[in-house]
């Protein structure tokens, strides 16, 4: 079954990259994903996205950011299931942890794929 993914992001890491090991994965060949900074998109309104057509967001929560903050506050008001992602070196903010208990570290891209398609698994 092919997924609405949104994939949220800080704008304080390297999303280029992280957009780039999205696209470069089976993911993204097997599922609709949102780049809400692709430079190929136009703006996109994630809140309406949120509550129409959205089945899941994979957040990169390396990086603290009041954007994400929101974004995710509205998804969690929309019963949107939240998967965190972050890298080994880094520690995500408490207030992740109030929107989803599916918080995951990762130390490569190949891992942070794997778990991804791991976690979402045990929707």
């Amino acid at each position: 079954m092919s997924l609405n993914i949104y994939a949220a992001h800080s704008s304080n890491i390297d999303f280029e990259k992280y957009y780039q090991v999205l696209k470069d994965s089976e993911l993204h060949t097997e599922h609709n994903i949102i780049y809400p900074h692709d430079e190929t998109e136009e703006q996109f309104d994630s809140y309406t996205f949120f509550h129409t057509d959205c089945d899941l967001i994979i957040a990169e929560v390396s990086a603290p950011s009041t954007g994400i903050g929101i974004e995710l506050g509205w998804a969690y008001d929309a019963d949107i299931p939240i998967i965190a992602i972050h890298s080994i070196d880094s520690k995500p903010t408490q207030a992740i942890f109030e929107v989803t208990k599916m918080v995951y570290e990762y130390d490569s891209d190949k891992e942070l794929i794997s778990t991804l398609k791991n976690s979402w698994k045990a929707l």
